[in-house]
């Protein structure tokens, strides 16, 4: 009799933990509709999408259309034209824009969506954001008729650069203090012609009929299938008899490689500050800034040396 009194207890003691926890369950589940069926509230579950903010609160629905449902994957289409663009991302695009907006792709298509009111604002080809955060909230955008352009998600969505462009693209100008892609400038192509674009869609170079790869303050570099060409903004050429086959951008400082030998420049009107024939060189080159100078280095050899001040 004094075992059952004791399992009688415990029932009872078990009923009073559970109970409230079952009926708190069935409560949140009735007001909270979206979670019948779906106990973990899953992103991805029976064929939808479903978003929340932070603090878990349910706010929208999207029923996908293909099986291929999912946040959007960003291309990169910079190698086709050798940009020295930026490679290190890592970053998955799984969250969501502001709290508000969100990429997803369903099939082919990647569509713009509103998490919060559960509409489609618009439709795309591809996205681009080389797996990192770009400066002013940025993303680089292809339309289903393959042009692009740039929506900028600040305090309202704002559609920066139109959409009329056969390529957008940035250079590697990352700023590790505040982790982001700056994209202060674009690379743009238009109608066969490549140009430098500022943030605010006013022009920063003249345009040109080769690849732009890179720039710095002072000067344009271009590729013509391996053979490098130099402008500056205003759209002059230098060294136009010179078959350029490398090149590197060093602070101030531009390296030209032609015909085996390296030549280091801070201005393209002077002469040339330092030139190293590469025939007597094994191994990479590098370049270092330490105060004044700029060190040209072979393995762990320094091999010139240029005063700032020059």
């Amino acid at each position: 009799m004094k075992d059952k009194t004791i399992v009688l207890k415990v029932i009872i003691v078990l009923l009073i933990f559970f109970l409230p926890i079952t009926i708190i369950g069935t409560v949140y589940k009735i007001l909270n509709p979206h979670l019948r069926g779906n106990p973990k509230g899953e992103f991805k579950y029976n064929g939808a999408l479903r978003f929340y903010s932070e603090d878990k609160e349910f706010l929208s629905k999207y029923e996908c259309v293909t099986e291929i449902c999912d946040y959007a994957t960003p291309i990169i289409d910079d190698n086709e034209y050798g940009i020295n663009y930026y490679q290190d991302g890592t970053k998955d695009n799984n969250e969501n824009i502001n709290g508000l907006y969100a990429f997803i792709n369903d099939g082919d298509k990647v569509i713009l969506y509103n998490i919060k009111n559960g509409s489609t604002l618009n439709e795309y080809k591809s996205i681009k954001n080389y797996q990192t955060n770009l400066s002013n909230n940025e993303f680089i955008i292809k339309t289903k008729d393959g042009l692009w352009g740039v929506l900028a998600f600040g305090s309202v969505l704002s559609n920066i650069i139109p959409f009329e462009y056969d390529f957008i693209g940035l250079i590697n100008n990352y700023d590790d203090e505040n982790n982001i892609l700056n994209t202060d400038n674009f690379i743009t192509l238009k109608n066969g012609k490549w140009q430098i674009l500022n943030h605010d869609n006013s022009i920063v170079s003249k345009a040109v009929n080769y690849p732009i790869v890179n720039y710095n303050k002072t000067y344009i570099i271009c590729n013509e299938e391996g053979r490098f060409h130099i402008f500056d903004y205003r759209g002059t050429e230098y060294l136009t008899y010179s078959v350029i086959t490398d090149y590197y951008l060093i602070d101030k400082y531009i390296a030209l490689t032609v015909n085996k030998v390296m030549y280091i420049y801070d201005d393209l009107n002077n002469n040339y500050l330092a030139n190293i024939n590469l025939n007597e060189i094994t191994g990479e080159i590098s370049f270092e800034l330490e105060n004044d100078n700029l060190l040209v280095k072979n393995g762990e050899n320094i091999i010139s040396e240029i005063n700032n001040s020059n």
